[in-house]
């Protein structure tokens, strides 16, 4: 809310300073200088972009931890994966079909079998799938900017970009 006051507070003075001295839409600095020191609008945009900050911090915080935990994930999956295989061979071994327990039953049972592809390139075409089509958007965009008409697409006016340069 606050940043809302201060954003109509200095339109409000903008408007009213080139209303009274027109002169001002010349000199830029001079306005803002004005309205800055009227105002606290530049400080509730430094508020804004700081806490920006704060967040896109937080997101590669958040981003570092997700990695360790998908780690983490991949490594309990391989320990599950070694156990339920240690407690599959070992059935195997001792000819044991069924164990039973309150908490869970496991059993021996038989796979489909699984595709082995041994030559690939002895295989029929009518196996293999055509990818879906894939727009290449770099080479409409070039063709547009280069004056080529084409059907379907258009640029757009392209609007106005917010750097932040904290260096």
């Amino acid at each position: 809310m606050a940043l809302y006051n201060e954003v109509n507070a200095a339109l409000r003075l903008k408007e009213s300073l080139l209303a009274h001295y027109p002169d001002l839409k010349e000199e830029d600095q001079a306005l803002w200088d004005t309205i800055e020191g009227e105002t606290d609008v530049l400080e509730a945009l430094a508020k804004v972009i700081s806490s920006a900050l704060l967040d896109e911090s937080w997101v590669i915080v958040l981003k570092s931890q997700k990695e360790a935990l998908n780690d983490r994930q991949t490594r309990f999956k391989a320990r599950a994966e070694s156990k339920r295989n240690t407690v599959k061979a070992i059935m195997e071994l001792l000819n044991l079909p069924k164990l039973e327990r309150p908490e869970f039953t496991v059993s021996i049972g038989k796979k489909q079998p699984s595709l082995i592809i041994t030559d690939e390139t002895r295989i029929d075409s009518k196996y293999f799938t055509t990818p879906e089509p894939v727009l290449n958007r770099k080479q409409l965009i070039d063709d547009l900017k280069s004056g080529h008409a084409v059907d379907g697409v258009e640029l757009s006016n392209g609007g106005a970009s917010l750097r932040i340069a904290t260096r």
